[in-house]
């Protein structure tokens, strides 16, 4: 990383850490170039002096997580809105900032496939019992008819959740 710099010397953090082989998020360096005695202590994470107290010797914890945010602790018992006053900063500046958005729905998450064939096996009972009527030669009511067509939609319905793909189901030249 740099040369060893003395622990009670005060420097620019930022400048400090820029030369370190982690690349860090603006939000943690905005928070780190406002403290004393930065020295990380491995990858995203670093410990200082805390701004909110007199601080001899590093008591505080900084941890950049992987989406941005930053975490920070003093051992001393510091609360976060008394570090983040200390240093003029607002609670938002250890979040990052929320992605612009097009405002385009989401894309519906699929359903599990167990439940899927949870559902198409449940299905496909009303279609055996109302296939068995019709080859005992019952007749078959128009309610039952009715239900068949639900259990025939909804198949396809399960099979479209299950593969991710529209059925198209041609009869008769139609779809």
């Amino acid at each position: 990383m740099g040369s060893k710099r003395p622990c009670c010397e005060s420097y620019d953090a930022a400048r400090y850490i820029a030369g370190a082989r982690h690349k860090l998020a603006v939000k943690a360096e905005a928070f780190l170039s406002r403290c004393d005695k930065v020295r990380s202590t491995g990858d995203g994470r670093w410990v200082a002096c805390c701004p909110s107290h007199q601080d001899k010797n590093p008591s505080m914890t900084v941890r950049e997580l992987e989406d941005g945010v930053v975490l920070i602790h003093c051992f001393a018992g510091c609360s976060v809105d008394q570090i983040l006053n200390a240093v003029g900063l607002e609670f938002d500046a250890l979040f990052p900032d929320k992605l612009k958005r097009d405002h385009t729905p989401s894309a519906r998450r699929p359903f599990p496939a167990a439940d899927v064939l949870l559902a198409l096996v449940n299905e496909l009972h009303v279609v055996a019992i109302i296939v068995g009527d019709i080859e005992e030669k019952r007749a078959v009511s128009p309610e039952d008819m009715a239900r068949l067509r639900l259990a025939k939609q909804r198949i396809e319905t399960g099979a479209t959740c299950a593969q991710g793909l529209h059925l198209r189901v041609v009869r008769n030249g139609r779809s």
